[in-house]
Formats: C-alpha cells, sequence, structure tokens
C-alpha cells in the first residue's frame, strides 16, 4: 500500500465499520421487536390458554342445540302421530322418555366438550411454556418430565408398600400350608 493510499484505506474501513454497525443496530432493533411481540404472544396465551369464555359458550351452544334440534324434531313426529291417530294416551310417556334421553345425551356431549376444553387449556399452557422456554433459552420439557415422573415415583413407591417382603412371604407360606 502507497502512503497516499493510507488515508483512502482508512476511509474505506471507518465507512464499512459504520455500515456493519448499522446492519448490526437494526438487526438487534428487529429482533428486539420480535421478541417482543413473541413475548407477549406467548404471556398472554400462558394467562389464558385454550377457548376463549365467548368461544366456549359457543361451542356449548352449538352442542346442546344441535340435540335440541333433534329432539324437538322427534317430539313433534310423535305428536303429529297422535293427532293423526287420535290416540295421546301415552303421548305423555314419549315426550317423557324423549327429554330423559335428551338430558342424557345433552350430559355426555357437554361433558365430553367440557373434556376438550380442558385438554386445550393444557396445551395452550403447554405451547405457551415451550416458547418462553425457547425464548429465555431454557427447556420446561425438563421439568414438565421431571413432574410426570415424580408421579411415576410415587406410583411405584406404593407398589414396593403393598409388595410382602422375605418375612411377609414366609409367614403368608405358613398360614396358607404351602411349604
Amino acid at each position: 500500500m502507497a502512503r497516499g493510499d493510507k488515508g483512502t484505506y482508512n476511509t474505506q474501513e471507518q465507512q464499512s465499520f459504520a455500515n456493519a454497525n448499522q446492519a448490526a443496530q437494526q438487526g438487534y432493533a428487529n429482533q428486539q421487536a420480535a421478541y417482543g411481540q413473541a413475548m407477549g404472544g406467548y404471556q398472554s396465551e400462558l394467562a389464558n390458554p385454550g377457548y376463549t369464555a365467548a368461544e366456549q359458550q359457543a361451542m356449548r351452544q352449538a352442542t346442546s342445540g344441535s340435540l335440541a334440534g333433534a329432539f324437538g324434531a322427534a317430539r313433534a313426529r310423535a305428536q303429529n302421530a297422535a293427532a293423526r291417530t287420535q290416540n295421546t294416551a301415552d303421548l305423555g310417556a314419549v315426550e317423557e322418555q324423549l327429554a330423559l334421553q335428551q338430558g342424557r345425551q345433552n350430559a355426555q356431549a357437554l361433558g365430553a366438550l367440557d373434556q376438550q376444553l380442558g385438554q386445550a387449556r393444557i396445551q395452550g399452557q403447554q405451547n405457551a411454556l415451550a416458547g418462553l422456554g425457547g425464548l429465555y433459552g431454557t427447556s420446561t420439557n425438563a421439568t414438565d418430565a421431571a413432574m410426570g415422573n415424580a408421579g411415576n415415583l410415587v406410583g411405584t413407591q406404593g407398589k414396593v408398600a403393598i409388595t410382602p417382603g422375605f418375612w411377609g412371604n414366609v409367614l403368608q407360606s405358613a398360614l396358607t400350608g404351602r411349604g
């Protein structure tokens, strides 16, 4: 490099450094914006996992409404048959049986729906925790696994507790006559 090129080189070097610094700052700002949006989304999902109250209500109404429509049609057919034959003697019993069946099926359908809503809530919490774990660079899966293993450990300890030991087996053999 010639002596006159040193100034040009320094200028180019400073310009390249400034460009790189500006790109790094822009990348950092973009990262912070994305991080803030992701953090907010995960925290919102963790605070309110699953379906909203309005969505749950709509799902319950749709479930009950579809059953009400089907049983309403069955009631109408029974009433039409009674009117057509002019025999209403068993109409009350038929309507009572339909109401009983509707109540049972409605309870079963809403119970299944509540189970699905609960599973969606748990899944939402797990997704939020996994997302937050990814943002923080840690994994919540290890904690979940440890908590699951704790339940298995309690079950294993309970099985061991009810399994008779050596002297228990000897005493049981002596009492039952096995030798």
